[in-house]
């Protein structure tokens, strides 16, 4: 074939498909969009009430003062001291204290903006020592306060190198590996402490090289597509140890529906596609992770009876106007065993959905 021939070739190629797919009965031209329009918007770090907290030495007791520890349907947090051996090595103790949550109320109504006041209270949850604490998704509770002032050994809490908080499924007598809010009081005294996954012992530094620290990074792209939302979202913080990520469509109330757990992108290789990311703060070998990063992972559903082809269709929200009333996406860091989403808490990333779709 000559050069001349082989361009009329690909032009009359081109000019067959472009009538094949103006005949479409679904567009009038070549060039427009097949289906529903689909509707951008961005997702970025916008992290809010996730675990935190503080240490505080007083006398011979460590008093912990915490926030965004989720309410769990199985297990409990646990608290811990940390010291060492003459061989030095980490021996983990179990701490027990007394529990005192604090709370908002409502306290009359301001004269000049009409909105209510809120004033905090506090509610004892355990007056004598116990070992654990089953969280709070109340949005009016506020924190926890721990004091710690005895310990398995009988010895002095405050005399160990750190204090530590873990995720547990079960009532235990040794700390788990989810160990993820702790602070070093032998070398730092009182003070914040860190959330991510604790690195053990260290007598020189209040943040060791050995620690994970987390903090809600990377950002993306969400698409809605009538009874579709697609989100997807590059370089995100590994979860901490106990942790996994779970995206939710929200309404102006704080209420959310889920729409899945985090899983891999799609790929051709079927191996990789569409992995469940629900361990990936423990398990190096799903796609996608390297180090403490998720180079890419993606939220889609579609809404249930929407009959969208490869999608799961399990979203509670109407087929038809299935946006509509909802304000936001937001992926939440949430803790592995907790209850269903609690509003305004464990936010991680988070997104404006158009407006277009959620008249």
């Amino acid at each position: 074939m000559t050069r001349a021939q082989s361009v009329r070739a690909i032009a009359f190629a081109l000019l067959a498909g472009g009538l094949a797919a103006a005949c479409q009965s679904d567009r009038s031209t070549a060039f427009e969009p097949v289906g529903v329009a689909a509707y951008n918007f961005n997702v970025v770090p916008g992290a809010a009430n996730l675990p935190s907290g503080s240490a505080a030495i007083s006398g011979d007791s460590v008093r912990l003062t915490m926030s965004g520890l989720r309410a769990l349907s199985t297990g409990q947090y646990q608290f811990w001291v940390l010291g060492r051996d003459a061989a030095n090595i980490d021996v983990p103790v179990q701490a027990f204290g007394t529990i005192m949550e604090f709370f908002l109320y409502a306290d009359g109504t301001d004269p000049v903006t009409g909105d209510t006041i809120f004033s905090t209270d506090s509610t004892e949850i355990s007056a004598v020592n116990i070992a654990g604490y089953a969280g709070s998704d109340d949005q009016l509770v506020t924190s926890v306060r721990v004091t710690i002032d005895s310990v398995a050994d009988g010895t002095d809490p405050t005399t160990y190198h750190a204090v530590f908080v873990t995720l547990e499924a079960s009532p235990a007598t040794t700390p788990g590996a989810a160990r993820f809010l702790w602070r070093r009081i032998g070398v730092g005294g009182g003070g914040s402490m860190l959330f991510g996954n604790f690195g053990g012992s260290d007598v020189i530094n209040v943040t060791s090289p050995n620690d994970y620290l987390y903090g809600a990074r990377g950002a993306g792209l969400g698409g809605a597509r009538g009874a579709e939302l697609s989100v997807d979202l590059t370089e995100v913080s590994r979860p901490p140890v106990g942790f996994y990520y779970r995206g939710y469509i929200v309404n102006a109330a704080g209420v959310g529906v889920v729409v899945d757990t985090a899983r891999s992108v799609w790929s051709r290789d079927s191996t990789i596609s569409r992995v469940s990311l629900y361990d990936a703060d423990v398990n190096d070998l799903l796609p996608n992770i390297v180090g403490g990063d998720i180079r890419s992972l993606q939220i889609r559903n579609c809404a249930t009876g929407g009959a969208v082809t490869n999608c799961q269709n399990t979203m509670t929200l109407p087929s038809d106007d299935t946006f509509s009333g909802q304000v936001s996406f937001q992926l939440k860091l949430e803790p592995k065993g907790g209850v269903a989403a609690s509003p305004k808490k464990s936010i991680s990333h988070a997104g404006g959905l158009p407006g277009i779709v959620t008249q």
